[in-house]
């Protein structure tokens, strides 16, 4: 159901969220984080969302999209409301994203290359039972010596 107050057109959460394709509960949470100050009817209580409201939503999706967190969001609209240009933070926050980023893909590639090198390793060994010594052979070889002999790795 819309509503229009003075001229301007007000929408309920399930109206918003059909609009901004965002769910009811994702939109319910920003108004209660403050992102979003709809308009409270003081006889129903219901809350009322305006073009404004959709928008922000709408730049929180695209802002997402590039990697942004909330909190981050909040400041660049809060700096937005204020009058303020938010792209020189904009600017410095998704270099530090990339900077981030590129340190956790390094390790990520690392990390792959273990997994495949263990593989590799574990092709050639049997899937023996747990020895008393270790759980699982195949991960103790890898880390103490990867060229351990088939016949001795349970130590009895």
């Amino acid at each position: 159901m819309n509503i229009i107050i003075g001229e301007i057109k007000m929408m309920l959460v399930h109206e918003i969220s059909k609009r901004s394709k965002m769910t009811t509960d994702a939109i319910r949470y920003y108004t209660r984080i403050g992102i979003l100050q709809p308009v409270r009817d003081p006889i129903n209580a219901y809350k009322y969302y305006n073009e404004n409201d959709l928008n922000k939503l709408k730049f929180i999706m695209r802002a997402k999209q590039l990697g942004f967190k909330l909190n981050e969001i909040s400041s660049v609209l809060k700096e937005s409301q204020e009058g303020k240009s938010p792209c020189a933070s904009v600017r410095e926050m998704i270099q530090k994203h990339i900077i981030e980023n590129k340190k956790l893909l390094s390790e990520k590639m690392a990390l792959q290359s273990r997994m495949e090198e263990a593989l590799a390793l574990w092709k050639e060994l049997p899937d023996d039972p747990a020895c008393d010594n270790t759980v699982c052979f195949l991960i103790d070889s890898f880390f103490e010596n990867q060229n351990i002999h088939i016949n001795n790795h349970c130590t009895n």
